[in-house]
């Protein structure tokens, strides 16, 4: 490390009191000849006064009367523009951090929420359920399904198809015949309640549990989800189009095509009481395509964070503000 000489960590001679020269006047001093002030000294000393005026000016990129007010300008301008794309990110990024879930799910999943809330709360998540939960002897996923369709084939009624899902009443549509003659569930978000999947299409009954099950979460096809009320974002992370998203698992390729594999706790909900029978039909008719995906959202953001800053710092000294 080099040294400071001891003169440098002197301290700097104060002025008396009614000495102190205005800044201009102390930096022309400093570059005046050596001497006594004669006439023509005083002369080149008030023009180079003027000189350093307009050198610092220059500076500043505007006139020296307006450069602390460009310079608040541009500051708040970049605060302003700061506080509009946080607000922005805010509305197009998942939410973290949150409690968001009903105290009753279905499918046995009502005494797992303590320990797996966050994860259908938190985006984004690496984290999720462990494998086989759906498997659980309090869980019973797909006896449960089979149940259900039991009663529902049977004509027992809503009650019969609530107590085989696990719960005292369910609001809307959770079993239906499918277009081939079968049985299908609809299975609903659990933090906003839309219409998430319906399974199993494209496939039977035990295609769908024997994926899910050798998987170790429930898995879907494309051909079984909304579309419209989910996206995918950064890393094949699966949300649901919630206000604030419910993170819902994640994508993954194969030779078949996109795998959904899906957090049970985040897809336990019922039917939105806002949601008509009419509404939920037409969603349901939009199964199958490509999701939305959110990157396009987040790469608009950055770069209009990019240009807001560029324009603030460039735009204000060029007005001479």
């Amino acid at each position: 490390l080099k040294s400071t000489p001891d003169h440098a960590l002197a301290p700097s001679p104060r002025p008396r009191e009614g000495s102190e020269q205005p800044a201009a006047t102390i930096e022309a001093r400093a570059l005046a000849p050596k001497g006594g002030p004669s006439s023509s000294d005083t002369l080149a000393t008030g023009a180079l006064n003027q000189e350093v005026v307009q050198q610092r000016g220059k500076r500043c990129g505007c006139s020296i009367r307006s450069c602390a007010t460009t310079s608040v300008m541009t500051t708040l301008g970049v605060g302003v523009f700061s506080v509009l794309v946080i607000v922005l990110v805010n509305m197009l990024v998942p939410a973290s951090g949150r409690q968001c879930l009903p105290d009753q799910l279905l499918y046995g999943c009502t005494s797992w929420i303590p320990k797996y809330e966050s994860i259908c709360c938190q985006t984004p998540q690496n984290y999720a359920e462990h494998s086989g939960f759906l498997m659980e002897p309090n869980v019973r996923f797909f006896n449960r399904l089979v149940e259900m369709q039991s009663a529902f084939l049977a004509g027992g009624g809503g009650s019969s198809i609530a107590k085989a899902a696990g719960a005292e009443a369910l609001s809307g549509l959770h079993v239906q015949k499918s277009a081939s003659g079968g049985v299908e569930f609809v299975f609903y978000d659990s933090q906003c309640s839309v219409p998430l999947f319906v399974a199993p299409r494209g496939r039977t009954f035990d295609e769908f549990r024997k994926e899910s099950e050798n998987h170790g979460w429930p898995s879907f096809r494309d051909a079984e989800i909304v579309a419209s009320n989910i996206k995918i974002i950064s890393g094949g992370e699966v949300v649901s189009s919630c206000p604030q998203p419910t993170h819902l698992g994640h994508r993954f390729s194969d030779g078949m095509g996109y795998r959904y594999c899906i957090d049970l706790l985040c897809m336990a909900g019922q039917k939105d009481s806002s949601l008509s029978g009419k509404m939920v039909s037409s969603m349901l008719q939009s199964t199958g395509g490509s999701p939305q995906s959110a990157a396009f959202a987040r790469a608009g953001v950055g770069l209009l964070a990019t240009l807001g800053a560029v324009l603030c710092a460039t735009l204000f000294p060029a007005l001479g503000v």
